[in-house]
């Protein structure tokens, strides 16, 4: 049987932590692929300010600047894997919290505040249970899409089954859904962010406090927000 794409991802990181703690290695990652999309996909700052993408840059450039140039191919590589694995998911039409999975794989949890995700299956019945077909092709057809709200997303996860819950009901989720998500801990709000990004849902994910409402830094978006022309879209359905 051949060796998937996670197994792959996952010796990966192991020879790119050679030098640094494994727990490093999947922060810097997480930082290094998040910024890689986000500053790419808005090159042109349609919806990130110019300082905000500067400093996200500078980030970028410093935390890989840490790593041998074979140990920043390894980086390269460990994301052409993650894509394939999510590709994957995607083509079955479910997606699946793969950096939360492997997080957990890795024992990181122990590591990273004692942090403990929600188990895809459990999502997808919360997905189900909070999906109603027909109070959803009410809402798109009243306003153009659906919004998903979730502050504290962790890797996500939660936002993957109310996403399964659509692509059950055949609606396409780059065009009839707006996820608004965040977390306190910036590393959620990567994977988030990563994970939304390479599925193709268009999101506004925060790093943000949810019992006292603050924010911190700018909001990432995804490309298919920036491309989709999602900014006017929110605009027009608000002035509805």
């Amino acid at each position: 049987m051949p060796e998937s794409h996670r197994s792959k991802f996952i010796k990966l990181l192991h020879q790119a932590s050679q030098r640094f703690d494994l727990w490093d290695v999947f922060n810097d990652f997480l930082l290094v692929a998040a910024t890689s999309i986000a500053n790419t996909a808005d090159l042109c700052h349609v919806v990130t300010p110019v300082e905000e993408w500067n400093k996200r840059e500078k980030r970028y450039l410093e935390t890989i600047g840490k790593y041998s140039e074979d140990e920043q191919s390894l980086f390269l590589r460990m994301f052409a894997e993650l894509v394939e694995e999510m590709d994957s998911h995607a083509k079955a039409k479910h997606f699946e919290d793969v950096l939360g999975g492997m997080f957990h794989e890795l024992n990181l949890q122990s590591q990273w505040r004692n942090q403990f995700f929600t188990p895809q299956g459990i999502c997808d019945l919360m997905g189900k249970v909070a999906a109603d077909k027909e109070k959803l092709r009410q809402q798109i057809e009243a306003k153009g899409y659906v919004s998903f709200n979730e502050p504290c997303s962790g890797s996500g996860a939660t936002i993957y089954g109310f996403m399964n819950a659509m692509l059950e009901y055949g609606f396409n989720i780059s065009s009839d859904c707006l996820i608004y998500a965040g977390d306190l801990d910036e590393r959620c709000v990567w994977m988030t962010y990563i994970q939304c990004s390479l599925y193709g849902v268009p999101a506004i994910i925060r790093q943000q406090n949810m019992l006292t409402g603050q924010q911190l830094g700018s909001p990432w978006y995804t490309p298919v927000y920036i491309l989709g022309l999602w900014r006017w879209k929110e605009a027009g359905s608000n002035r509805r």
